[in-house]
């Protein structure tokens, strides 16, 4: 949830900057992939921008009203259970 926040807060900034959804979410996705790859130091982390971006527009439909940013926490779990279940499987496959 807490990068979700950071999320938020970012897609809030860049509402300032921007006035389409896609120009938000896209710079959005891309500063937080670019995070990501910092943080981790695995340039492969690129591959997290679309699920960024999906998020990012659900966080938009959270700053008019909707539930967005519920919706952007569920989506973003899932996709990490999908990740922690691809690494498992690696490990241990079936």
């Amino acid at each position: 949830m807490f990068e979700n926040l950071i999320l938020y807060a970012v897609v809030a900034l860049l509402g300032r900057a921007f006035r389409g959804d896609l120009q938000i979410s896209g710079t959005a996705a891309m500063l937080a992939a670019i995070a990501q790859i910092l943080a981790s130091g695995q340039p492969a982390y690129v591959a997290v921008s679309p699920s960024f971006l999906v998020m990012s527009l659900l966080i938009l439909r959270a700053k008019r009203g909707n539930k967005g940013y519920w919706l952007s926490v569920v989506h973003h779990v899932a996709v990490n259970s999908i990740s922690v279940a691809g690494l498992l499987l690696r490990v241990h496959p079936l």
